[in-house]
């Protein structure tokens, strides 16, 4: 069979296939496209859904506050009470369990330090559960009475920690003078829970006052000295939106407000799901997508036909491979043929 004939055979076999190729990893990477945008625009959707139904979870929430004004100062102020505690932690060994321990060595008063960090931890177990949203209906005066007392024990503590540290030298600590003036700055100061004292006793003085409203779940700030923001002793109004009807407003309950919840981290929860199937997608793409570049076509292989018969000249006389005709200069067509060498002059029979 003619080698030319196969070799384009090859070629035509090895185009076809690459064509194959090339269109299969098309047709993947356009479904991977499809399935990328159809995700996003599902992404995009939730995203607007998660933005709407925490806007709504903002106003049942305000509106929720504002039906119970004392209960939420209570809160706020259990909240921020409880931060300023945990802001001690550094200077303890196991600073939340049932038996903390300060790691600051030779104290003649540290058993009776940790004994009262111990004290503190058990109220605040105890407000972690009237801080939530189910337990607002129960915060009333007599509570908040408690609460404030409980409160005046923190600012004793507080109080006893700042004297603890400004006592100490490197001579009857063991530690470095940097050490001890770390410790002196990262300690919260006693003014800050004074602060949170006269907000709880102003609002035990006017119950239908709320002092401080929570925007957008963010609650109130404090300042780098660990010091509670004072806000206002008097009413700030909390509007609802058009998210939320009247009806709805003035229908709010905590159980109501803890199923909005629910619904925003269900949402919160969707978007994450997307974004993993997103990235995933991305990743294929990636993956596919060099496929595309076609891949080198081999090149056309050459026939190469053998080199004619050497032919050498020795004394006028030529020698030349049998059945074959050659063309000599001033001797016009040679006929060779089959036996010994010689030389015939005539013309081509063809």
């Amino acid at each position: 069979m003619n080698k030319t004939v196969i070799i384009g055979g090859v070629l035509v076999l090895l185009t076809i296939s690459l064509g194959g190729y090339l269109l299969t990893h098309k047709n993947k990477l356009g479904n991977l496209t499809a399935q990328k945008e159809e995700i996003q625009a599902n992404l995009n959707v939730a995203k607007k859904t998660l933005n709407t139904e925490t806007e709504r979870l903002d106003n049942m929430t305000n509106s929720l506050r504002n039906a119970f004004p004392l209960a939420s100062n209570l809160q706020d102020q259990m909240t921020r009470s409880a931060k300023i505690v945990k802001n001690t932690n550094f200077i303890f060994r196991n600073a939340e369990s049932s038996n903390p321990e300060i790691i600051i060595k030779g104290l003649e008063n540290a058993a009776f330090i940790n004994s009262q960090r111990k004290e503190i931890n058990q109220f605040l177990a105890r407000w972690k559960g009237k801080t939530s949203i189910l337990s607002i209906s129960e915060l009333d005066v007599t509570e908040a009475e408690k609460i404030k007392q409980e409160a005046e024990e923190i600012k004793k503590y507080i109080n006893n920690l700042s004297e603890l540290i400004a006592n100490l030298t490197p001579a009857n600590s063991g530690l470095s003078q940097f050490t001890i003036n770390a410790y002196a700055n990262q300690l919260p100061t006693v003014k800050s829970v004074e602060i949170i004292l006269t907000t709880i006793e102003s609002a035990i003085a006017d119950p239908n006052t709320l002092n401080f409203q929570i925007v957008s779940g963010s609650g109130s700030s404090t300042n780098n000295n660990n010091q509670a923001s004072t806000g206002s002793n008097t009413s700030t109004p909390i509007s609802t939106s058009s998210n939320l009807s009247t009806a709805e407003s003035v229908s709010v309950t905590p159980a109501i407000v803890v199923a909005q919840q629910s619904v925003v981290v269900n949402a919160q929860t969707q978007i994450n799901n997307l974004q993993q199937q997103l990235a995933q997608i991305e990743v294929q793409i990636a993956q596919v997508s060099p496929a595309l570049v076609p891949a080198p076509v081999p090149s056309p292989v050459t026939q190469v036909n053998p080199p004619p018969a050497s032919s050498t000249t020795t004394n006028s006389t030529y020698s030349f491979s049998p059945n074959s005709r050659i063309f000599i200069p001033n001797q016009g067509i040679i006929i060779i043929q089959p036996g010994p060498v010689r030389l015939i002059q005539g013309t081509d029979p063809f």
